[in-house]
Order: C-alpha cells, then structure tokens, then sequence
C-alpha cells in the first residue's frame, strides 16, 4: 500500500512540473509573437513608404499585368456565392469570381440570359468579373 502512494506522489509531481513549464514555454512564445507583429508593423510602414515612392509607375505596370477580356457569354447560374459560371459561344463552361463585383444580384437572373461580360485572369489564375451587361 505504502509503494501505491509513492507511484501516486511521483505521478503528481510530474504532472505538475509538466503543466508548470507549458505556462512558462506559453510565455515565451507570446513575447515571441509581439516582437514578430512589431517586425510586421515596421515592414508594412516601410512597404507603404516604397509604394508611395512608386507613385503612378507602380499602377501602370499592375494595369499591364491585367489585360481585361471582353466576350459574349450565356448565364448558367451561381456556382457559389462568391462566383457564377457562364458558357462561352465556343461551348467551354467559365467561372467568373464576383467577391468585389456589385450592382448586379445574379440570384435574379434566369439560365440561358445572354450577356456582354469583361473579366481578367488574376495571379493565382482566377477570371474575376470586371463588367456584365445583360443583352436583350
């Protein structure tokens, strides 16, 4: 019996000194994460400096990069909240991204409705919605 509680003390204290160096580690690790978001915060203001510095040169090289695409599509329908898919006259199925798109509630339109679209593909090879313009 006398041994039983000797097994017992020993598995206490070890859990205990284990649950006290987590919270000194946890420390740590937070004033570890501060110093990183000041480091953050000075890359940013130095960033925001350079962009400043660019000035317009930097919006026309990005005005470049993304050549807008015009075309005549046929409205299939929402693929999710955030984009719809259209079919091109060639048959190909397209997916627009509308996240920053407003003016138009695609939730109204009905399949089949013919439109005049404008779009470009971004960086990571999304076409995002530029323009939509239903025909009659």
């Amino acid at each position: 019996m006398c041994r039983l509680k000797v097994i017992f003390s020993l598995l206490v204290v070890i859990l205990l000194m284990t649950a006290c160096g987590t919270s000194v580690n946890t420390e740590s690790q937070t004033t570890g994460s501060t110093d990183s978001a000041s480091n953050k915060q000075a890359n940013s203001s130095e960033l925001e400096t350079a962009t400043e510095v660019a000035g317009e040169t930097g919006a026309k090289e990005e005005e470049e990069e993304f050549k807008s695409i015009s075309a005549v599509v046929e409205f299939s329908g929402q693929a999710d909240l955030t984009s719809i898919e259209v079919m091109q006259k060639d048959g190909t199925p397209l997916v627009l991204r509308t996240i920053d798109f407003t003016g138009v509630d695609f939730s109204t339109i009905d399949a089949g409705a013919n439109a005049e679209i404008e779009f470009f593909t971004n960086e990571s090879g999304q076409n995002v919605l530029l323009k939509w313009q239903e025909l009659n």
